[in-house]
């Protein structure tokens, strides 16, 4: 667990390695460059006689030039805030002593130049960043307009900055006066957020799924009436209740998206249906205008592709799997009924 913050200069940028040799010793987690050994001790150590050997481990590293800083397993997993911490400060406590060991403060009016040369380089680069930023609020203000806008409300300048133009310039936020208090531009979204709106898009997505499905049902239900192989025999009474009406095309075009559809517009005499049958693959919608046909005139509406279909066209299929029109052998007005 530790080790995943130490690792990878994590922690204010200092390298640790894990597991390291240190004369007769293997170091748990060593930052060499500040010489500090972190060693996490189980409950085994509480044993006095691990005790006693600790002692000397640590009295050797100590030679060695290292010092050794311990925790206990509970400390790192129930106050890790506070290990962290502790081991942070003595970091930064032993990088200034050795910085200043390398180099001794100076002394009077060379300090105080020193300092104010320090003063304007951080100034400085506090002015670049902020540059860097307002130019960044105008690149993004296309995409995130209002985190951009959030942006100018920090640094204390007008929506106006934000015009494209600006973008790429140095000079966009004037220097003396002081920022509003930063905030975040982005909340935080919880894990639990996140799962909801995993689980939203699956439903979405198995939605779509299903209706897909529907659709490719209806459109195999919406097939011409034919094909081989007998069916189950039926009484008297259920073949009665289908109305066979006797239609004319008299308008047909292709269904966008479907080869195998035709919209068809019929006229039963009494009046004028929409019918969409999968017969795009055998007929051009050009050669079946004036085509008398027989339509199944009392089955339930069924949208395709958002078309409701009102009825089927009924068709026979021979060997070869060509369709052909079921009609009278003369024309006979639209509406007759068939029986």
């Amino acid at each position: 667990m530790l080790w995943q913050i130490l690792r990878g200069k994590k922690l204010d940028s200092y390298k640790f390695r894990r597991q390291h040799i240190i004369g007769s010793y293997i170091a748990d987690f060593v930052c060499i460059s500040q010489k500090i050994i972190i060693e996490v001790d189980g409950l085994i150590h509480q044993i006095p006689e691990n005790k006693i050997s600790d002692e000397a481990r640590t009295l050797e590293l100590n030679r060695l030039g290292f010092e050794v800083m311990r925790f206990t397993n509970d400390q790192v997993i129930s106050d890790t805030d506070n290990v962290l911490n502790s081991i942070l400060f003595r970091l930064n406590e032993k990088n200034l002593k050795n910085s200043e060991s390398k180099n001794p403060p100076l002394e009077g009016r060379e300090a105080q130049d020193a300092q104010e040369a320090a003063q304007k380089q951080i100034d400085n680069c506090l002015h670049v960043c902020l540059q860097l930023t307002a130019n960044l609020a105008v690149f993004i203000n296309p995409f995130l307009p209002f985190a951009a806008k959030k942006m100018c409300h920090m640094m204390k300048v007008v929506d106006k900055m934000l015009d494209w133009e600006n973008a790429g310039k140095s000079k966009l936020v004037s220097v003396g006066y002081s920022l509003r208090a930063p905030e975040l531009l982005f909340r935080k979204i919880d894990d639990e957020e996140v799962k909801q709106q995993v689980e939203k898009l699956k439903n979405k997505k198995l939605k779509m799924e299903n209706a897909e499905k529907s659709e490719a049902t209806s459109e195999s239900l919406n097939l011409p009436l034919g094909g081989g192989g007998a069916k189950p025999l039926i009484q008297f009474d259920d073949f009665a209740k289908i109305d066979l009406k006797v239609g004319t095309i008299t308008a047909a075009e292709k269904v966008e998206k479907a080869d195998k559809l035709l919209k068809l517009e019929v006229d039963l005499g009494f009046e004028k249906r929409t019918i969409v049958s999968g017969i795009a693959l055998h007929f051009t919608a050009e050669d079946i205008i004036g085509k008398q046909v027989v339509v199944v005139a009392n089955l339930v509406p069924r949208k395709m592709r958002g078309i409701e279909s009102q009825g089927m066209i009924l068709m026979a299929e021979d060997k070869a799997g060509k369709l052909h029109f079921v009609n009278p052998d003369n024309v006979v007005d639209p509406g007759s009924g068939v029986s």
